[in-house]
């Protein structure tokens, strides 16, 4: 299991403290997007997508600053709470195992690296890009790519400053 839950004896009790937690409003999970990231100018951020359903979530859409065809989503999930909670545990059993599927159509990975268990999926006809992982045993986040090379995707998410982020939003509220 990820180093990332240590700090709890299982799953079910990472669920409980979560579930008792506050989430933090989407107004507040926007200081998780930075206005640049390498080329990549942040567009919009739409916040709301599933408060329907008791989640707190947010999206932003990175737009590269010379090539305007290159988009990567960025969503951050907010685990707290008793339906986010559920959320980030059902993320969470997924990434448990490492293991690697390729088909014809795409490749999908899960693995541990640099800290965080990783989720990628590779769609090889539409160039897509997918990779996931768990921050902080609390937030999903997701980046999502089209029409770009990995490479790109993967500078992106090494430069994108979660660690930072996480740490200003703390400070904001506290």
């Amino acid at each position: 299991m990820d180093e990332q839950i240590t700090d709890y004896h299982s799953l079910t009790e990472l669920q409980e403290v979560l579930s008792q937690t506050i989430p933090f409003t989407r107004e507040e999970l926007n200081y998780f997007f930075p206005l640049q990231v390498c080329d990549f100018l942040r567009f919009q951020i739409i916040g709301g997508l599933n408060e329907r359903i008791g989640v707190s979530s947010v999206e932003a859409d990175f737009i590269h600053k010379y090539d305007s065809s290159k988009h990567i989503y960025v969503e951050v999930l907010d685990g707290a709470g008793v339906n986010g909670s559920i959320f980030l545990l059902s993320s969470m059993e997924r990434l448990k195992e490492n293991f690697e599927e390729i088909n014809s159509n795409e490749r999908i990975r899960v693995f541990y690296h640099e800290g965080y268990r990783g989720f990628l999926k590779e769609k090889f006809q539409d160039s897509i890009l997918e990779f996931e992982l768990i921050y902080e045993n609390r937030f999903r986040v997701k980046f999502h790519s089209g029409k770009m090379k990995k490479k790109e995707l993967v500078d992106f998410i090494h430069e994108y400053p979660l660690g930072f982020l996480a740490d200003s939003l703390v400070k904001r509220i506290e």
